[in-house]
Parts: structure tokens; C-alpha cells; sequence
């Protein structure tokens, strides 16, 4: 995982472990392929639980149930830090969970954004669901990209570490 470890200021983490011996810089490492397809599937596997079980029914959850759901999304990344402690070493498990704390509080002003979208339009509270999972899988999807556009121009351009 190319992204998890990080030094500096960029948010992308990139470091200089992740450059190959001929000083390319790489997102993509062979040694972390199955990092990759564990993190891909299990991404994938807790859309789709949260999709058709958690939220099939398309009824409101109480206060408890929600929280409850928010703790088990933590107890989640708390297990995939465990894995990438084991996987990758403590530094990148401090850089990985630094990183997810960050982001959840970063994403806390999405929250008045989207509940004063939701208020405007006067969107049910059965109808809240989708947009906000599509718009979080949207942001997962977008980030990655930028993240692979990011390496290809570092990669193609060396001026670009100075600009990005």
C-alpha cells in the first residue's frame, strides 16, 4: 500500500520508500500487490454489506442503531490498521490510522453540508441513504484516481514534485 506511509506536507504519502532502485517513483509495487487485492475486496465486500444488509430495509435508523453502525466502521478500520501493522510495520500503521482520523474529522463539515441540502430540498429521511453512499463511494473513487494521476505525472514530469 504506496499510500499508506508519508512524510511531508502533500496528504498524499508518497515517500521515499516508494521509489524504485532507478528512482522512479511507484504506486503500484509488485510486493504490495496482495496488499491491494485485500484491501480492494474488502472495500467492495463492506459497500455491498452496507448496501443490502445494513440499509436494505430503507427505514430510518434509531440514535443506537447509528450508533452502533458508526462504531462498527471504526472497529473496521481499527482492523485493517491491525493488518497493515502486521503487514507493513508500525510506522505505517501510525501514518495509516493518523490519516483515517484526520479524514473522519475532515468529513465532520460534509455532515452541515449535506443536512442543509437534505433541509432545503426537504429530502425524506428514507431517501438520504443513497445519496450519501453513492457520494462517499464517488469521493473513494475520485481520490484514487487523483492519487494514480498524481504518480504518473511525478513520473513523467520531474519538475511536478516542486508543483504538486
Amino acid at each position: 500500500l504506496a499510500l499508506q506511509g508519508g512524510h511531508g506536507s502533500h496528504g498524499h504519502g508518497l515517500d521515499k520508500q516508494d521509489k524504485s532502485q532507478d528512482g522512479d517513483l511507484e504506486l503500484f509495487r509488485e510486493e504490495d500487490m496482495m496488499s491491494w487485492v485485500i484491501f480492494v475486496v474488502l472495500f467492495f465486500s463492506l459497500l455491498a454489506f452496507d448496501n443490502f444488509y445494513l440499509h436494505h430495509h430503507g427505514e430510518t435508523p434509531s440514535c443506537c442503531r447509528a450508533a452502533g453502525y458508526t462504531l462498527f466502521w471504526l472497529l473496521c478500520a481499527a482492523g485493517f490498521n491491525v493488518y497493515v501493522y502486521f503487514a507493513r510495520g508500525e510506522e505505517d500503521a501510525f501514518a495509516w490510522g493518523a490519516g483515517y482520523l484526520l479524514e473522519w474529522m475532515l468529513s465532520v463539515d460534509n455532515l452541515f453540508v449535506f443536512r442543509s441540502v437534505f433541509l432545503a430540498f426537504r429530502t425524506p429521511d428514507d431517501q438520504k441513504h443513497a445519496p450519501l453512499f453513492w457520494g462517499i463511494v464517488a469521493g473513494v473513487i475520485f481520490r484514487m484516481l487523483f492519487f494514480v494521476l498524481e504518480a504518473m505525472l511525478l513520473r513523467s514530469f520531474a519538475l511536478m514534485q516542486y508543483v504538486l
